[in-house]
């Protein structure tokens, strides 16, 4: 698995919560469902506009543009941590 458990801890779905994303609701909503600073919060999304309305609210967004990308950026954002190197 790509996070290791205990990694997310809230998830928010805009259908679920009546809202729709980029709206400055919606992020108002996941950072009150958070109950954190809206900078200890990472968003992904695959639709810019989304990603730049969580942006804006303060918080920590990712493009979404494959697995890959999103280790990296995840990594980059010391959310997650490098794999270690295998012994040889």
């Amino acid at each position: 698995s790509m996070f290791p458990p205990g990694t997310i801890d809230v998830y928010c779905l805009s259908y679920e919560v009546g809202l729709r994303k980029p709206e400055p609701a919606m992020f108002a909503k996941l950072i009150e469902l958070c109950g954190c600073p809206a900078e200890n919060i990472v968003f992904v999304d695959d639709f810019a506009e989304n990603v730049i309305g969580a942006r804006d609210a303060g918080i920590v967004a990712i493009d979404f543009a494959g697995a890959a990308a999103l280790r990296d950026a995840l990594t980059a954002n010391r959310i997650l941590h490098p794999p270690a190197a295998s012994p040889r």
